[in-house]
């Protein structure tokens, strides 16, 4: 091959290769800036700024009725379906349920959502969990 040869070819890749990679490589690295996201914490809002965001503890949220109980149920006749259907309304408590049996899961939602009288006696009650039933010893 003669030297303009060589030349020509060595001109060739100058002119059009290198610069076609340049922009080829270019192109990959701003493609890749856009598959940026910005990572927004869930229960604040606040955005990530180089730090760390925890996921927020896992805490025990069960569902009540804001219906009268006894509209559904007055010694006489009962509605478990029409009393079920009010069951609607969620409460969440401070309460973690990280790490909880199922049958601490089933004392601990019992308990936050019953009161006086009723909520003494199912904190002393010791529940029996038979795969997906749980019972609740008599109470007296």
């Amino acid at each position: 091959m003669s030297n303009q040869g060589f030349y020509l070819i060595k001109l060739y890749i100058m002119k059009k290769i290198i610069p076609i990679s340049i922009l080829s490589l270019g192109l990959i690295v701003l493609a890749g800036c856009t598959f940026q996201t910005t990572i927004t914490n869930p229960g604040t809002g606040q955005q990530a700024t180089g730090q760390v965001i925890t996921q927020p503890a896992k805490t025990l949220t069960y569902l009540i009725s804001t219906q009268s109980a006894s509209k559904y149920c007055d010694g006489v006749n009962m509605d478990s379906t029409g009393y079920r259907k009010t069951i609607t309304t969620e409460v969440v408590t401070n309460t973690s349920i990280e790490g909880m049996t199922t049958a601490e899961l089933a004392k601990a939602t019992i308990v936050a959502a019953t009161t006086g009288q009723c909520q003494t006696a199912l904190q002393q009650n010791d529940l029996k969990v038979d795969g997906d039933t749980v019972s609740l010893a008599p109470i007296e």
